[in-house]
């Protein structure tokens, strides 16, 4: 349904007050002589009502005879006014519009008369518009509350879970909650269906999910710094994980620190030049 338009309270008898002052077609707070004769806020009021160019405004506060107003409302033009002049809450152009706009949304919002329905159908709806139709159903299609399964065949409901015919002769054996209606003939006639989807899901849930290995980075480094990785793998300074992972933009450890050191030295025949700490 469409939104409706705000409607004002009207005022019986149309008390009018004066303005205190001049008021100029800029202004948004106006003075009356006696705003105790005009309704609460928020409301419609109407300047110069005795003249052929009265403007309507929304008055949006009222502190004693202080108005805060929005001028040239519904169309009306702002004009000057002088001290004297008529204010008061007539019937204005806004109301009857707001009056007519929210009857055509509530016509036309209201539910639609179901075609054809069938006496002593369930009404339902249509789950893409929400209009009413027969749901073609009616309460014989539904098992009473209280009511007897003898005479059902054996049925398997669950994936080695099987209901023997006996089992029926006990209403209570398929009750799960306490003064519960079963469910009727449609339900019964899809057991079948419903256990083979059950089983399904049920094995599905069962089967281990396929172990998957942990992504490697491979050998991507920056483009900034790829003459300097290409030098150090060369060199034999990082040599990766022997997978083709060399992992240059994760964080490097005091121990990968240190082995990184050793093959710089080593390889350019220093391990021993460096003197030991004292």
């Amino acid at each position: 349904m469409a939104e409706l338009k705000t409607m004002y309270p009207a005022q019986a008898n149309t008390p009018e007050t004066t303005l205190a002052g001049a008021l100029t077609t800029s202004d948004t707070s106006v003075t009356v002589l006696d705003g105790s004769v005009l309704p609460d806020a928020p409301n419609l009021l109407t300047i110069g009502a005795d003249t052929t160019t009265a403007e309507t405004a929304l008055m949006t506060a009222k502190d004693g005879n202080v108005l805060t107003i929005e001028r040239g409302y519904n169309g009306t033009s702002p004009r000057s006014w002088t001290k004297g002049d008529i204010v008061g809450r007539y019937f204005t152009a806004a109301d009857q519009t707001a009056l007519q706009e929210n009857i055509r949304a509530l016509d036309e919002g209201k539910p639609d008369i179901v075609p054809s329905p069938v006496s002593g159908n369930f009404v339902a709806f249509d789950g893409a518009t929400g209009a009413q139709k027969d749901s073609g159903k009616k309460p014989g299609d539904f098992a009473p509350a209280s009511h007897s399964h003898a005479g059902y065949a054996e049925v398997k409901i669950f994936q080695n879970v099987t209901v023997a015919a006996s089992a029926w002769a006990n209403s209570s054996t398929y009750r799960w909650f306490a003064n519960k209606a079963c469910p009727g003939e449609y339900l019964y006639s899809r057991h079948g269906e419903i256990a083979a989807e059950v089983t399904k899901r049920l094995a599905a849930a069962d089967k281990p999910a396929e172990p998957t290995a942990p992504a490697g980075t491979g050998d991507n480094p920056s483009a900034w710094a790829k003459a300097a990785t290409e030098y150090c793998k060369r060199k034999g300074i990082f040599a990766g994980d022997g997978a083709g992972n060399f992992d240059w933009q994760k964080p490097i450890t005091r121990e990968q620190v240190a082995a990184v050191l050793y093959r710089t030295l080593e390889r350019a025949g220093l391990l021993e030049a460096l003197p030991d700490k004292k």
